[in-house]
């Protein structure tokens, strides 16, 4: 027997030496199967539906693809989220509840610059590197740097207190 459409087998109805008589349920075929998870490292940059996953079995190291259907930020981290991928790839194999590792491909820009993350200070909401930059992606360790904005900060640097409680410059 065959299903009419492609897909995993999820539940079967009958037994072996089963008598079954026509329009009879035999088994039932997902032609979806969604994974829900969150991530396990902090992501900074931000998230878009149709994003695309490579996702492997945590046992048997098969691999699958997928894509984000959805997403909802964790309440106790901003950096964590609720995801929905959609296997594109059907295959058998996948059941409900084992466990899977993936990674999911957030984005790439051309012509922009590494810089270290530490590098870059938060004012008034812009990012600064001396200048005002405007970033791409985010690691991290890392923050890409699109284009320089038009604005830019002197920076002061503080007083130092010496040991005996007087400040000096």
């Amino acid at each position: 027997m065959k299903p009419l459409e492609q897909g995993v087998v999820t539940n079967i109805y009958t037994s072996p030496k089963t008598q079954v008589y026509k329009g009879d349920r035999l088994f039932t075929v997902a032609r979806k199967v969604i994974m829900i998870g969150k991530n396990t490292k902090p992501l900074y940059s931000g998230l878009a539906r149709e994003m695309t996953a490579d996702i492997k079995h945590y046992r048997t190291a098969e691999e699958f693809k997928a894509r984000l259907n959805n997403f909802i930020p964790l309440k106790d981290s901003i950096y964590y989220n609720r995801l929905w991928l959609e296997v594109l790839d059907l295959r058998t194999g996948i059941r409900i509840g084992e466990q899977f590792d993936g990674s999911l491909f957030v984005g790439s820009n051309s012509n922009t610059r590494l810089v270290p993350r530490k590098s870059l200070f938060e004012f008034n909401g812009r990012k600064y590197l001396f200048m005002e930059v405007e970033t791409g992606l985010m690691t991290e360790e890392e923050a890409e740097i699109l284009r320089p904005g038009s604005h830019f900060l002197e920076i002061n640097a503080p007083a130092k207190e010496t040991e005996d409680g007087k400040t000096t410059k």
